[in-house]
């Protein structure tokens, strides 16, 4: 194996490791040697592929995504001046390594990493979800595990296996191949509806059937065909859920559409924007949060983001995630699977990372994002 090669196979490895430490340490050891191994060795792989390429590939949107970052957290960082909190060792060592490994990734991930990255995840995802249903992964709330840290890598798997069931379709691959993907499909809904959490499921569908509709009106070809296609996959995924789920789960879901004003978080939503709105333009600063606002976290980043570091840390959090969706929407309309895929996993990630993870537990969609931007700077170098 070439040394190329090798480093190569070892980045994708950090990276799959970093995205899926809370599960990691459910399964292998609770410790946050999992993130210094995970941080430790990008840092390592794609420091030796800076030096093995002997160039850095930069397109606009790199260097717009790079700045952001920089800016993004300069300013939340800079806010621990007026926090009234002491920032910890434990988050300050957090934030620093999402701003270092964001970097990292950004300059050196490319298009074949894409690929290998796929497949590690997937075969971790399907290891989990069988495990799941077969024996069942105890948490352990006092470590912060919940459904979650279960929930979320199984529901990478399920939109992985759709946005491989997309490329199967539509480029004419082995009946075998859409067979086994499906089947994937059914197994990953139905661990993730054998969880107790709502939010793994509804994520993963929402991001399923957003990047569909984006194929489909980004591209006239088979179009009819897959719209069907999608209409059969929903119907199909609805009646599974109805069928599979239980009691409980079902009427949480009803709860929520009958009484959305019953929803704890809408509680949380108003509270935090009242407290927003008395200091807008710099914030409270950085994890000043349950000091200010006693509570935990405000189970929504951007107003998180807001919360610590006012109007200027939103306007480049948001500068980050319409970048990211600009390059998701290139390559959906280019047909590039592997990148359509990447997308997915990494728009999954965000809109679980805004609803049920606090601005310290923010490296799998840093990681996700800036790898999507990476490998796509060689489709879109301007």
């Amino acid at each position: 194996m070439k040394v190329s090669k090798l480093v190569s196979l070892l980045f994708v490895v950090s990276l799959v490791t970093l995205i899926n430490a809370p599960t990691l340490k459910i399964i292998l050891i609770s410790s946050e040697v999992i993130n210094i191994i995970g941080i430790s060795l990008i840092v390592v792989t794609g420091s030796l592929k800076l030096f093995l390429n002997e160039k850095i590939v930069l397109n606009k949107s790199i260097i717009i995504t790079l700045i952001s970052i920089w800016c993004f957290w300069i300013i939340l960082l800079a806010s621990t001046y007026w926090s009234p909190v002491v920032l910890d060792l434990k988050n300050l060592f957090k934030y620093l390594s999402v701003f270092i490994i964001s970097f990292i990734i950004l300059l050196t991930s490319e298009k074949k990493d894409a690929r290998l990255f796929i497949v590690f995840q997937l075969i971790w995802s399907l290891y989990i979800a069988i495990l799941n249903l077969s024996l069942g992964i105890q948490v352990d709330s006092s470590l912060g595990q919940h459904y979650l840290t279960v929930g979320f890598p199984i529901g990478i798997g399920l939109v992985i296996s759709t946005g491989l069931l997309i490329n199967y379709i539509n480029n004419k691959q082995s009946k075998y191949k859409i067979i086994f993907m499906i089947l994937f499909f059914i197994l990953f809904l139905v661990s993730l509806i054998n969880l107790s959490g709502r939010s793994p499921v509804f994520m993963s569908i929402a991001v399923i059937l957003l990047t569909w509709l984006m194929y489909i009106v980004l591209n006239k070809k088979k179009r009819l065909r897959n719209l069907l296609l999608l209409i059969i996959v929903t119907i199909s995924g609805y009646f599974l859920i109805i069928k599979a789920a239980d009691t409980v789960w079902i009427n949480r879901f009803q709860d929520l559409l009958e009484s959305t004003e019953d929803e704890p978080r809408w509680l949380i939503y108003k509270n935090t924007l009242n407290l927003i709105q008395q200091n807008p333009i710099k914030g409270y600063g950085l994890d000043s949060y349950s000091s200010v606002a006693s509570g935990t976290y405000p189970h929504n980043i951007f107003l998180e983001v807001m919360f610590y570091g006012g109007f200027s840390a939103l306007i480049f959090l948001v500068i980050i995630i319409i970048n990211f969706l600009i390059n998701m929407l290139r390559v959906i309309k280019n047909k590039d699977f592997e990148s359509i895929t990447i997308s997915m996993i990494a728009l999954y990630s965000l809109f679980i990372w805004n609803f049920s993870y606090s601005l310290s537990d923010t490296t799998m969609v840093f990681s996700s994002i800036c790898f999507l931007i990476g490998i796509s700077k060689q489709n879109f170098i301007k």
